[in-house]
């Protein structure tokens, strides 16, 4: 086994283009670092297979990918592995974690992916060099309260969970990149969203989501928003101050307008409209010059508009095929 096969492949390649641009920093170095070994005459860094066979020298894994091995549970064995910074344990069949992994003070990145998590330990707020955790197809409804305590933390993964509403701890992850929540039951964003002031990422699709916070405005450094199958009935104005946002994603909800905000979003590349019931579009989109594809299919806008917003923005590729 190749150690890229120990990185699950990230979901929605043609949305997520900020994992596409950051797969796994972590994994890039340390292969990096490997055949600079090799290259030199030095073994590469060791991948271990076996958790037995891991324990045997604990203190030299680094390394452990334990995917796929039809794990139930881990014991505090797991605990004694205080120089590993990934661990590998998807495609398993675990419902929680034991205390001890808050031991592993060097871990950088754990991938738990595809198990039956329910409940996580409150130890895991220890993990003070974690920067990145997935969690994508578990049963997780809510995080430990200290879970804010993940001050490192740039990549979180809880996709396809059962989460009602955004947990307030992850508000209080300051070093956040990437944040999905996409495939929830979340109702609301929190205005607490606007903490997230290193946020690129952020997808809270497929959820039960009717409105979204003036705070939203406020994330200037984020780049991807994929809002698409919720109910959100408005926009709002704030929207317009993300600068810095390319891809925006808002399909198959219940939009009648959009606001008319988006001469300052210069940087948008990518504007997803699909399936609403928009009947106008505001003239501050002709100021999109940056735009390269507006998708408009399903909507209910006048022939004559589109063809002006073709006019407009010569260089976009415009589509649309009126839902009536």
């Amino acid at each position: 086994s190749s150690l890229l096969e120990s990185i699950p492949a990230k979901a929605g390649v043609l949305f997520n283009s900020y994992h596409m641009k950051r797969t796994s920093f972590l994994i890039l170095s340390l292969l990096a670092v490997n055949v600079y070994a090799q290259n030199k005459k030095q073994p590469p860094e060791k991948v271990y297979y076996n958790l037995s066979e891991a324990l045997k020298e604990k203190d030299k894994v680094k390394l452990l990918n334990l995917r796929g091995q039809g794990i139930t549970s881990l014991n505090d064995s797991i605990g004694l592995f205080k120089n590993v910074v990934f661990i590998n344990l998807m495609k398993n069949k675990m419902t929680t974690l034991p205390t001890a992994i808050g031991d592993l003070q060097k871990l950088q990145e754990i991938v738990l992916d595809q198990n039956q998590i329910n409940t996580l330990p409150a130890a895991m707020g220890n993990l003070k060099s974690l920067h990145t955790l997935q969690l994508k197809k578990n049963k997780l409804y809510d995080l430990p309260n200290n879970f804010g305590k993940l001050k490192k933390l740039q990549i979180l993964e809880l996709s396809y969970n059962s989460f009602y509403y955004v947990d307030s701890s992850i508000v209080e992850m300051a070093s956040l990149h990437s944040l999905n929540l996409e495939q929830n039951k979340i109702i609301r964003i929190p205005t607490s969203i606007n903490k997230l002031q290193k946020l690129m990422f952020l997808n809270i699709s497929n959820n039960e989501i009717t409105a979204l916070p003036d705070e939203i405005g406020s994330l200037k450094n984020l780049e991807t928003l994929i809002l698409d199958n919720n109910q959100l009935e408005e926009l709002p104005v704030s929207l317009g101050e993300l600068i810095k946002v390319k891809s925006l994603y808002i399909a198959n909800n219940r939009l009648q307008g959009l606001p008319d905000c988006f001469e300052k979003m210069t940087s948008l590349e990518n504007l997803i409209l699909s399936n609403n019931s928009i009947s106008h579009i505001p003239s501050s989109i002709y100021k999109l010059q940056q735009l390269k594809l507006l998708v408009l299919i399903g909507n209910n806008i006048p022939l004559a508009e589109v063809e002006e917003l073709r006019r407009q923005l010569p260089r976009t590729d415009i589509r649309f095929e009126s839902a009536n």
